[in-house]
């Protein structure tokens, strides 16, 4: 019995640590801002904010055009990993049914995650804005758009939009424009 609880115990830590190596990855800098600082470690240096650049706004050093396609490519990696490391434990012989059970909610919220942010996409940019990443996580949804300016009637209708696709209530949503 003591090695039944083991395993399950193992599998469950390996979930957390997926879950928590793709929160990393998609916050990126955000993450080690909050963290580092309560760590007692201090922050590395890093090039940051925004600035004006004969090539257009530059967020880092990277173009905004840039930021939307790099977001989305650490997006892909960061879920390939966990549906990766999901999929070892749902064709694992020696995972327990709960561990495989979960691990294969996991694989489907994700798939369905993934679904949903294209769609969102779409339509924010069926609604005249040029680039958008939307970001859903168990009770969140995260806007990044493309924008030199948010007015209130653009950030009502990308709420709408993702309350439509999502049901996540209006405060738990986060629109952010570069």
């Amino acid at each position: 019995m003591k090695k039944f609880k083991s395993k399950q115990i193992l599998v469950l830590g390996l979930v957390a640590l997926v879950l928590i190596a793709g929160y990393v990855r998609w916050t990126g800098d955000d993450f080690l801002d909050d963290f580092l600082p309560a760590a007692g470690i201090d922050e590395p240096d890093r090039v940051s904010g925004i600035s004006s650049d004969e090539g257009g706004i530059t967020v880092g050093t990277a173009t905004t055009t840039a930021y939307f396609a790099e977001t989305r490519q650490r997006k892909d990696i960061a879920r390939s990993e966990a549906i990766e490391l999901l999929n070892t434990i749902i064709n694992n012989n020696s995972s327990t049914p709960e561990a495989r059970s979960t691990a294969q909610t996991q694989v489907t919220n994700i798939a369905r995650n993934i679904e949903r942010e294209a769609i969102i996409e779409s339509l924010i940019r069926a609604r005249g804005i040029e680039e958008a990443v939307v970001f859903i996580d168990e009770t969140n949804v995260s806007v990044v758009v493309k924008s030199d300016e948010l007015d209130s009637s653009t950030v009502a209708q990308i709420q709408d939009i993702v309350i439509g696709q999502t049901g996540v209530r209006a405060e738990r949503i986060r629109i952010s424009s570069i």
